[in-house]
């Protein structure tokens, strides 16, 4: 039953990054807010995520806190949401910048830690032998299918209180769910300073967050400027969700098959593959104007993400001591964080002034970047670590 209602809330969790992540761009252009102080609003996302998500692990692994803290997270976030939309409604006037910059900064502290806690429950979960976490996570992945595709259709970006109602309420589901998972891990029995301590030592645990760095830095162009981009080459708004649907179900193959990538590879070496995969897709969006070239490119998703995600985890799992897993994780999103925090202030204006070309073939320069380090790690665990790989299971 715990298994199921993990798989519940990866769902509900995803289910609203699906609601607001396509449209969220075009929604605060149709508020009047765009190019620097669109970069600006979004930058709020990434960078509360470089405060709340090592806070919250931090907290919780000195504790043992698992689902009381997601609560939190859920519960604000929610009411966040809720303000963007029932605040102008009941007062009839609209939030103004300075306004709507503040609630999105609520929002965005309380939503970034959401995905890494349920994450180190998730692995927990999987220690206990009863799954493992691809196929736990793949129902996220689903969720996020169900609402990107569906979302296109009924949600409008220039209706003022559509999107932050819907996203309010998927907020308060998954605080609901949040109750049916376990409050509570085991509290470390060693100090957690000695383990950070260690973390931050770790040469190849930092090089690894100087590759999530720069992989979400490019990432941050197509959470941003893809949606707008298709606008621009004159496809539909049913036409992006369809993309972006596309994308989802090449993540759920690898999802569904990545077990058996990393009993055959180093994780290592499939990271690298994943951001190598990553710039190979930015060149291509820069290049290809075809509403069917686009759907086809989206496919490499595939590597950008899916494959980097559980890279990610299983180097995480294989090299982050389990009292500090929480904090490790925290850090690793903290490391996106920032690269998204660069991205969102350099692909707004760039966007603007230039278009998807420029953008796009900017943000393959930074995954080849990643795609450096993850070689570099490839190479130190051929040289000194004879086990082929981790288990994600």
């Amino acid at each position: 039953m715990r298994l199921f209602r993990l798989r519940l809330f990866y769902f509900l969790c995803f289910a609203r990054l699906g609601l607001y992540f396509p449209f969220l761009p075009p929604w605060l252009e149709a508020r009047g807010v765009t190019g620097f102080a669109l970069g600006l609003v979004l930058a709020n996302l990434p960078a509360l995520g470089l405060v709340a998500p090592p806070l919250f692990g931090l907290i919780a692994d000195a504790f043992g806190l698992r689902g009381h803290l997601l609560r939190i997270a859920c519960a604000g976030a929610s009411l966040a949401a809720l303000a963007l939309a029932l605040i102008p409604l009941v007062s009839g006037r609209d939030l103004g910048f300075a306004g709507l910059f503040t609630v999105m900064v609520a929002f965005a502290f309380f939503r970034a830690p959401v995905i890494p806690m349920v994450d180190v429950i998730a692995l927990e979960e999987v220690k206990s032998g009863s799954a493992t976490y691809p196929r736990i996570r793949i129902w996220g992945s689903l969720g996020f299918l169900v609402t990107a595709v569906g979302a296109g259709r009924y949600i409008d970006p220039a209706h003022p209180h559509a999107l932050p109602l819907a996203a309010g309420v998927a907020f308060a589901l998954l605080f609901v769910a949040s109750w049916s998972l376990p409050a509570r891990a085991a509290t470390p029995l060693i100090p957690l300073r000695g383990h950070f301590k260690a973390l931050l030592q770790d040469i190849e645990f930092v090089a690894f967050l100087v590759g999530a760095f720069f992989a979400q830095a490019a990432h941050s162009s197509y959470d941003i400027c893809y949606s707008l981009h298709l606008r621009d080459l004159g496809h539909s708004g049913a036409s992006t969700g369809i993309a972006w649907g596309v994308g989802v179900v090449a993540e759920l193959v690898i999802m569904v098959f990545g077990t058996r990538l990393f009993e055959r590879f180093r994780t290592p070496t499939l990271l690298t593959a994943a951001y190598a995969g990553a710039a190979i897709r930015w060149i291509l969006v820069a290049s290809v104007r075809s509403e069917l070239g686009l759907f086809a490119i989206q496919l490499l998703h595939a590597c950008s993400f899916a494959l980097m995600w559980l890279g990610s985890v299983a180097f995480i799992k294989e090299r982050v001591p389990g009292p500090v897993l929480a904090t490790g994780q925290g850090l690793f999103t903290a490391s996106m964080a920032a690269g998204a925090v660069l991205g969102v202030l350099v692909w707004g204006p760039l966007y603007h002034r230039h278009g998807g070309g420029p953008t796009f073939a900017s943000a393959a320069v930074l995954s080849a970047l990643a795609a450096g380090v993850a070689a570099w790690l490839s190479r130190r665990a051929r040289n000194q670590r004879p086990s082929p790989s981790v288990s994600l299971g």
